[in-house]
């Protein structure tokens, strides 16, 4: 053991001195500067835009599959257009003639005839005549039969005893047979009549008394409707006859 401890002693230095050269070679090639804090500044500052061109080309597809080699010239690129913009569109505002002006000599419903061709425009039908008014549309009489006159005395009748009487007519004066009548005082006495038959045709008369009163003659439908005005005939004290004629006219066929 102890002949065995110069060998050991010998590899140790010969183990320090290749660590020794190897630091030495690896210092020479590397130099370590001092430690810096990082410049924050530096990194917030604008930088500088350096000038230059960016060349971009289009790579199309051959129909083979290949591709162009890298190394083509910019030459050989395709140009791209710009877009431009589309001009505003015109927009064309018809124009139209002036109205004519009517003159002494030429009426208003149209152009005259001296005009120009382009200033009378589309001709104009004059109006060939005065419209006349339309004639006014007949009305429906609001009751079928009507007064035809006010009441009369019958003086050659007497007054042996009073009466109503009369005939009633159609629109052309014929005497019309069955037709009723209605005779009421003011207390609503009613005394019903129906004008004759041939020979008597249209004729009706209703016996009342001789004294002074009031009464109200009317025409009725087979329901009883008024189908007329009331016609009020006024018997006074000392008139010189009782008979009062009434008659009546119809104003529409029926």
């Amino acid at each position: 053991m102890r002949g065995s401890n110069p060998l050991y002693g010998l590899l140790f230095l010969l183990v320090i001195g290749v660590a020794v050269v190897a630091g030495y070679v690896v210092a020479s090639s590397v130099r370590i500067g001092p430690l810096r804090p990082p410049d924050i500044l530096a990194h917030l500052s604008s930088p500088t835009p350096t000038p230059g061109r960016v060349e971009a080309r289009l790579v199309t597809p051959s129909p083979t599959g290949d591709h162009p080699e890298a190394d083509a010239t910019p030459a050989a690129w395709p140009t791209v257009p710009l877009p431009t913009e589309r001009p505003a569109p015109t927009v064309i505002v018809p124009t139209f003639a002036p109205a004519p002006t009517a003159t002494s000599g030429s009426s208003s419903l149209g152009p005259t005839a001296a005009q120009p061709a382009e200033e009378r425009g589309t001709p104009t039908p004059a109006a060939t005549g005065q419209l006349e008014p339309p004639s006014p549309t007949p009305t429906r009489p609001a009751y079928l039969f009507v007064p035809a006159g006010a009441p009369t005395m019958a003086e050659d009748r007497g007054c042996f005893v009073g009466a109503v009487f009369g005939y009633v007519k159609d629109e052309r004066g014929n005497p019309l047979p069955g037709v009723q009548l209605r005779v009421y005082d003011p207390w609503n006495h009613n005394f019903p009549a129906i004008t004759k038959q041939p020979p008597d045709t249209g004729y009706y008369d209703v016996i009342l008394g001789t004294g002074p009163a009031t009464y109200y003659v009317v025409v009725v439908d087979s329901l009883g409707n008024q189908i007329s005005p009331v016609v009020e005939v006024q018997h006074r004290e000392g008139a010189k006859g009782c008979w009062y004629q009434v008659d009546f006219l119809r104003t529409r066929p029926q």
